[in-house]
């Protein structure tokens, strides 16, 4: 085959072939990736790119090369992934969950994609036998001293841009678009490329957990100075963190389905907030700060100061920290391994939220506890992803779900060709979007059960009670024309971000607080985020101290409402939430 008087060979095209595969992700990037903030970026990403790939094939003989670089294929295919999902190159906090993922999810997760990692298995081999078989074992340029200079100049091109990727944080005056945020330098492109942005991540993940272990041992010494007024009586709180919960799938908050009959019953008792928004849209890094008194915009407070529970053991508290999820959340188990009373259930596998209720029964009513005020943190696994799992089968109130014979074909046709294709397939998106609401509703009337529960548990105990219900974030479900599923994508929605709040309060706490209560009947239309958790829950208690601010208080007059609210992006960026 000839091609301008040149004869195309078989190596020839099998080497083609394999460096387009090869270069696939990054140039998919190039086309859908949001997450370049100005065309510089573009520009630095697209000739990174090139040059990671040419200093290969200046050192390297052909056949070699493509053994070489085959060890980034699992990079490529998760990036592929992610921009097929998300619209944007991989994220710190995408990467940082997948390389803390616990044995259940990715098991759970393994038994619905098995048939990705073969598909993928499948392309690997035969990227290596085309390779061996056709592509030739020479170097690409014949000439040793073009092999130098392409080599150096690859190199060269990586050192300026480290450089500058380095210096942009310290000069963003100079080498930013705008200078009080470095991120919108041309120089971040760099670090996105495909599959360097996984080392990248990697040398963060290390400099992180390296941080967080001096923190840790740093952070043993503080002390809020908090002091607490005499109750009339003991007192019980629980913070209860869902998990994957809408705002606008509840019935309390409007939603026309019956999710929540249970809370529908007790409204009288519950104050909901209609406009609280978390801080971000993956669990990683929700939790943790709506557990602290830091926030997006001064992220040291984060490391630096202790958490909710140890603020309520530091004025007498007995504590507990019951969980069905993060068993390897290093920030997670300090803080739950602070606690008086600690239990973690389902980690060798995934088991529905039921499981919680006898450890927080057992909590309520020790001996060595039940004397004293109490406050606990109840960690669910909510309507986490897959929904029909998150419930029983006597829990099947919208049908059809993806329950039995439904789920395999939904999640093949996530990953079909056509998906991959485009997300506009209407007739797909149409068929999946039923049973996806279908089988969150279901885990919402689930999690609707499980709360009313513990609220029969804090009126059998017989003291001054308080449950707080909050969802860590939400998720997408084919919403809008962008088609977004599921949560963690990198620009974020609005239906990640705005999240179910709701206080629900016993007879005798009403009874002793009614301007508590009064006052938070009248904050609840005030735009707040679950920063506001950590002032709100202390100043209900009648705790005080210089860290509780009564403008965060959520059961304060002074509750001030937020017009902007900052989070962060899946970078750990500070942005401006989408917010309605």
């Amino acid at each position: 085959m000839q091609i301008f008087g040149k004869t195309i060979t078989k190596s020839d095209v099998a080497f083609f072939c394999l460096l387009l595969f090869l270069l696939l992700p990054n140039l998919l990037a190039l086309f859908v990736a949001t997450d370049f903030p100005i065309f510089g970026a573009q520009l630095i990403y697209f000739l990174g790119t090139l040059t990671f790939y040419f200093f290969g094939l200046c050192v390297l003989k052909m056949r070699t090369f493509f053994y070489v670089y085959s060890i980034f294929l699992f990079a490529h295919g998760v990036e592929l992934v992610h921009l097929i999902i998300n619209q944007s190159t991989t994220s710190y906090l995408f990467f940082f969950t997948v390389i803390k993922s616990e044995k259940g999810e990715f098991l759970e997760l393994l038994s619905h994609y098995w048939f990705v990692l073969v598909i993928f298995l499948a392309i690997w081999s035969v990227y290596f036998v085309v390779n061996k078989r056709y592509v030739s074992d020479e170097f690409l340029f014949s000439s040793k001293l073009t092999r130098k200079i392409g080599a150096s100049v690859s190199v060269f091109y990586w050192l300026v841009c480290g450089v500058g990727l380095f210096f942009a944080p310290k000069y963003p005056q100079i080498l930013s678009r705008r200078a009080e945020n470095f991120q919108t330098s041309a120089w971040v492109g760099i670090k996105k490329v495909c599959p360097v942005n996984f080392a990248y991540h990697s040398v963060t993940a290390s400099r992180d957990a390296l941080q967080m272990k001096i923190y840790q041992q740093q952070v043993q010494n503080f002390t809020f100075d908090l002091t607490a007024s005499e109750q009339a009586e003991k007192q019980l709180v629980v913070l209860f963190i869902g998990e994957t919960s809408r705002y606008d799938h509840w019935t309390i908050n409007g939603y026309e389905r019956n999710t929540s009959p249970n809370m529908m019953r007790r409204k009288d008792q519950i104050v909901s907030f209609d406009s609280c928004y978390t801080i971000g849209n993956l669990t990683a890094i929700c939790v943790p700060y709506l557990l602290s008194p830091a926030a997006p915009t001064n992220k040291k407070d984060y490391y630096l100061t202790k958490t909710l529970p140890e603020a309520f053991q530091e004025v007498g508290y007995k504590t507990a920290w019951i969980a069905n999820q993060s068993y390897n959340n290093t920030y997670l188990l300090r803080i739950a391994g602070t606690t008086d009373f600690m239990r973690y259930v389902g980690q060798d596998e995934k088991i529905i939220d039921e499981a919680l209720l006898p450890y927080l029964q057992e909590f309520i009513h020790d001996t060595a506890c039940c004397e004293e005020n109490q406050f606990a943190v109840v960690h669910s696994l909510g309507c986490h992803f897959d929904y029909s799992t998150r419930y029983t089968d006597s829990f099947q109130v919208f049908c059809p779900d993806m329950k039995g014979s439904f789920k395999k074909e939904i999640i093949e046709s996530i990953f079909s060709i056509d998906t991959l294709r485009t997300r506009q397939n209407r007739v797909l998106i149409n068929n999946l979007r039923p049973l996806f609401i279908n089988s969150y509703d279901n885990a919402l009337c689930y999690t609707d059960y499980i709360l009313e529960q513990v609220i029969q548990m804090l009126e059998e105990s017989g003291k001054s009670a308080v449950l707080v219900y909050i969802s860590d974030h939400g998720e997408n479900l084919f919403d809008d024309k962008r088609n977004m599923f599921f949560h963690g994508t990198f620009n974020g929605s609005v239906y990640e971000y705005h999240v179910p709040l709701f206080v629900w309060t016993s007879e005798k706490f009403r009874t002793l607080y009614p301007e508590k209560m009064a006052t938070l009947q009248h904050n609840k239309h005030k735009k707040i985020s679950s920063m506001n958790i950590f002032h709100s829950l202390l100043d209900m208690q009648n705790i005080e101290g210089q860290i509780v601010r009564k403008e965060k208080s959520i059961f304060s007059p002074q509750l001030v409402s937020d017009s902007i609210i900052y989070g962060l992006d899946a970078n750990l960026n500070t942005i401006k939430l989408p917010i309605q």
